[in-house]
């Protein structure tokens, strides 16, 4: 068996790098999509207790509890992923139509904001996020405690997404630059 040919080591040594080169840009372009992916549902979820904390601001939790819904239609249909729930400071749980009699696993969180991972009431993995809220001239200072959830389910179909086209762009890639190397080498 004869040594490879000159052609033929330029060739391989192209392709390992190239191979190097497209694998390292695949994790990079991974890490960056998961972590924009990842704030954008932060994000999300925040901006749904933010709505929840304008209802508890202006009133509506207090005066009409049962009336109070955000202005997202998911949180109305039960077991669809989207939940939000309110803890009052006497203990009364306003929740969305979403969880009907369920309620979210409870946080003893007096201020600032919590992420953490749970389980629905329907057992698909959540995420949520918990913030506690003193509103001006409450009375005793006990904290409201609000919460969002979605299911992560639509978060790691994103990922799983971006993923298959990212390894299809890649390997197109790095075969159309095999190829020019063999033939700029031939």
């Amino acid at each position: 068996m004869g040594a490879l040919s000159l052609r033929a080591r330029a060739v391989l040594g192209g392709a390992v790098w190239i191979l190097f080169a497209v694998g390292l840009s695949g994790y990079l372009l991974l890490g960056a999509f998961d972590a924009i992916a990842e704030r954008s549902f932060a994000r999300n979820l925040s901006a749904q207790l933010d709505q929840l904390e304008s209802l508890i601001l202006t009133g509506a939790m207090t005066e009409a509890p049962d009336q109070t819904r955000l202005a997202d239609p998911r949180y109305l249909r039960a077991g669809s992923g989207y939940y939000w729930q309110v803890e009052r400071p006497d203990g009364t749980i306003v929740r969305s139509p979403s969880l009907q009699e369920r309620v979210l696993p409870l946080r003893t969180l007096t201020a600032g904001e919590e992420f953490f991972t749970a389980r629905a009431p329907e057992g698909f993995k959540i995420l949520v996020i918990a913030r506690g809220l003193r509103p001006q001239g409450d009375g005793d200072g006990t904290p409201w405690r609000v919460y969002a959830a979605e299911a992560i389910v639509r978060l790691e179909r994103d990922k799983l997404e971006f993923r298959r086209t990212l390894f299809s762009a890649l390997i197109g890639l790095g075969g159309a630059l095999t190829l020019a190397a063999a033939a700029m080498t031939g």
